[in-house]
């Protein structure tokens, strides 16, 4: 899917600020990766509210497995890709009832189980913010800032010109160009490499 992201209640974490909502963020914030981490937004691939218009999401509902029994949920799009606790990414869409994802606490990553997983449709927004190392902290869960739309190997690979330019020059080269959706001249391209299997 072209428009895989976060609403924009989303929360995360951003040195020096703690914890806002996705739709706080902006480029060049410093925000959580996990492990104690934490890595600057180079640039929105979505960020829009999109005030209605309704889009579908995921909602996971998680449940630590110790005395205290910790919950927590984190909606995002289908296409969006997360980490499992198998150390694999995984489509949001994929994500059953029983599979593991990786919580950030602090310093530490703990896995939490998935109780129950559900769809739901809205006009909540879409924000992808992508930091330099292509992870990102939401709401307490290690998600990838990559989604199906391109391979995540791949699409970090054809980033690194993007990447460069924003750590040594501090310069965001891909400005506001993909906040409101993906040209069509990129949506072509990316549509062509998928039937030839490229993504």
């Amino acid at each position: 899917s072209e428009k895989a992201c976060f609403p924009a209640s989303a929360t995360v974490e951003v040195l020096g600020a703690g914890k806002i909502r996705m739709d706080e963020l902006g480029v060049g914030d410093k925000v959580a990766i996990g492990g104690g981490r934490y890595s600057e937004v180079m640039f929105f691939s979505h960020r829009t509210e999109d005030k209605g218009v309704a889009h579908m999401y995921v909602t996971l509902e998680w449940v630590e497995k110790s005395a205290e029994g910790v919950r927590g949920s984190l909606s995002l799009t289908p296409g969006h890709f997360i980490h499992s606790g198998n150390g694999a990414l995984k489509r949001a869409s994929a994500v059953r009832v029983g599979d593991m994802l990786v919580l950030s606490r602090g310093d530490e990553l703990v896995q939490v189980y998935v109780e129950r997983t559900s769809f739901t449709s809205g006009a909540h927004g879409l924000f992808n913010p992508h930091t330099y190392e292509g992870d990102i902290v939401v709401n307490g869960v290690l998600a990838s800032c990559y989604t199906d739309t391109v391979h995540p190997n791949l699409a970090h690979a054809l980033l690194l010109p993007v990447r460069l330019a924003f750590r040594w020059a501090r310069i965001n080269i891909v400005g506001t160009l993909l906040e409101e959706r993906l040209p069509s001249v990129l949506y072509q391209v990316v549509s062509i490499m998928k039937q030839e299997n490229f993504t």
